[in-house]
């Protein structure tokens, strides 16, 4: 039986594999500065792929990661299914929620360090459609294992780590989305608000992870005569 709890794993470590070594190679070739974005927002995550030799990392990294993230999701879906969940309708929300996200970040990843007023358009669609998608989907399967959890079917202290950080994750949008309004000259603020809210949306797959191992979540294929 394959082990399906892998794909979880992946999308936690492989996108910040390949943003931070397009960003330590985008920085040593002197396209962006050199700090460290999480703390001093020197740069956005989009000049991370924007500049060669960078963006061939984060081009090839993303690029996967977003066809991967649809395999997440439906394997979100199965998962709550196989876990006595009834809600099909919240679940398919999610399901087609997480698709999108995927789809968003293929046409931005895919115009990144394009010239143009299109592909900026595409580029700035692109972006907060998969941000907003991924946001929705990831607060849909918070809010079904909440009640999963209250059944006593899974554990409280990750789903509540969940939830938290859905709140948290809320809380940082609307903080990116004020200072892209009130201070557009303020970057270092929009920057690192950026680089805070994109790595708790990746790590959230890792404690989907952690609820697949507890409850023993498990890949079968089989074919008909």
């Amino acid at each position: 039986m394959p082990n399906l709890q892998i794909v979880a794993l992946i999308l936690w470590v492989v996108p910040w594999v390949g943003i931070m070594t397009a960003y330590f190679l985008s920085a040593q070739a002197g396209e962006i500065p050199s700090c460290f974005p999480h703390l001093e927002g020197c740069t956005s995550i989009s000049s991370v792929g924007r500049h060669p030799p960078g963006f061939l990392i984060f081009k090839a990294t993303m690029l996967p990661v977003a066809a991967l993230t649809m395999v997440y999701w439906k394997l979100c879906y199965d998962w709550l299914v196989a876990m006595g969940d009834t809600a099909r309708r919240q679940n398919s929300a999610m399901l087609w929620l997480g698709v999108l996200s995927s789809l968003a970040l293929i046409l931005y990843t895919t115009f990144l360090g394009s010239e143009g007023d299109v592909y900026r358009l595409l580029r700035r669609y692109g972006t907060t459609l998969y941000f907003g998608f991924l946001y929705l989907a990831q607060a849909l399967l918070a809010a079904r294992i909440n009640v999963l959890a209250s059944q006593g079917t899974l554990s409280v202290h990750i789903t509540r780590l969940k939830v938290a950080m859905c709140a948290v994750i809320l809380v940082g949008g609307l903080i990116l989305a004020a200072t892209d309004r009130m201070f557009e000259n303020d970057k270092e603020i929009q920057n690192i608000s950026e680089w805070l809210v994109a790595s708790m949306m990746t790590f959230y797959p890792f404690l989907t992870w952690l609820l697949w191992r507890e409850s023993g979540f498990e890949g079968r294929f089989k074919v008909r005569n």
